[in-house]
């Protein structure tokens, strides 16, 4: 605004130096040329207003709700581009009750990556809980696989991972749009299950994802425009729903 105010009065200040050499002019063409100053400096003080007074670009998270039981493997499209972002499996292995193993995991498409989790048995990815912030820096990688694992050597089991028997967890995504990064998230629930004969598979299910429209902007896990603790099935998702 005080530009503008500064460009009106030098405008103005020009107009009445120059005013000696159009006394002797026509009046018609004294009073156009003072009009057109006055225009030109309302607008130069309209511009800079709108200017200043524009709302600055809002972060919109996408939330999709789903009710997806995994029973093999489910293609994560976060922003329903036609482009699969994350690929979810769970697999279950068995030669005899006293050899198997079973595990569930996520792949990351080329440029995308997970939240990574440490421990003694190694890296995977992430089991965060709600409201974990979800955003730029170097915590991302692109490798890791295997979420959660589970085997059978008679006599003894393992299991090891932190998305093994975790209800309503998130995996904290960073993926790619047209070249630009954007995070998201994915909420799951894995659970072991476990019969008479023992334990020999997990149930996996999606409950829901969402992204943020804008790029490099973070976003905290569970965050959602929409329904979060009552998940819908997902139209969509209607062919990998069990009955």
């Amino acid at each position: 605004m005080k530009f503008a105010r500064v460009t009106a009065c030098r405008l103005n200040e020009a107009f009445m130096k120059s005013s000696t050499h159009l006394d002797n002019a026509a009046p018609s063409l004294y009073e156009s040329v003072y009009r057109r100053l006055n225009t030109c400096a309302i607008t130069a003080v309209v511009a800079v207003a709108c200017f200043a007074l524009a709302p600055p670009v809002e972060a919109k998270v996408v939330y999709t709700p789903a009710n997806v039981v995994i029973q093999s493997s489910y293609n994560l499209d976060l922003n329903h581009d036609g482009i699969t972002d994350f690929t979810i499996q769970n697999i279950g292995k068995f030669t005899n009750r006293c050899n198997e193993y079973a595990y569930v995991d996520e792949g990351p498409a080329s440029g995308n990556g997970v939240v990574p989790y440490y421990d003694i048995n190694g890296e995977w990815p992430a089991a965060l809980t709600q409201g974990a912030r979800i955003g730029s820096g170097p915590q991302f990688e692109g490798s890791l696989a295997t979420m959660a694992f589970f085997s059978v050597n008679c006599p003894f089991e393992h299991s090891a991972g932190p998305w093994v028997d975790v209800v309503q967890h998130y995996l904290g995504l960073r993926f790619q749009v047209n070249g630009l990064t954007h995070y998201g998230w994915a909420r799951l629930t894995v659970l072991l299950h476990c019969g008479r004969g023992g334990c020999g598979s997990f149930v996996v299910t999606l409950t829901g994802y969402a992204y943020e429209t804008i790029a490099g902007e973070s976003i905290n896990a569970g965050q959602t425009n929409g329904p979060q603790d009552d998940p819908i099935p997902n139209p969509e998702d209607s062919s990998a729903v069990l009955p």
